[in-house]
């Protein structure tokens, strides 16, 4: 039962995002569903809205304030190196494996 309310959940949470990002009368033209008021469709749009703010606070964040844009630069900078090294050690690999399925028999350069 929790499994099925939270994929409804999800499913709502999309459908509400969706008409806070594109409005109402053209999520209406859309015929996205709106879905009939319930404590489901009401949390979901409070989900939907707490998403939007903290992006919005974020956003805002980010581009008034120097000492949290470095933060910010600093820690995706971080991440991209993580992702770049874990990206180049296993590439490789898969390579490698990749070349040895299409060349049975044969061992790649």
């Amino acid at each position: 039962y929790l499994y099925n309310f939270m994929g409804e959940l999800a499913v709502q949470c999309r459908f509400a995002m969706c008409r806070k990002s594109i409005g109402g009368e053209l999520a209406d033209a859309l015929e996205l569903p709106r879905g009939h008021e319930s404590l489901l469709i009401c949390l979901a749009n409070i989900f939907a809205t707490g998403i939007l703010l903290a992006l919005r606070t974020y956003t805002l964040l980010t581009m008034k304030s120097k000492i949290f844009r470095k933060i910010v630069f600093a820690k995706h900078l971080k991440g991209l190196e993580q992702f770049n090294k874990l990206w180049s050690m296993k590439n490789g690999k898969r390579m490698h494996k990749a070349a040895l399925n299409a060349m049975p028999g044969k061992e790649p350069r």
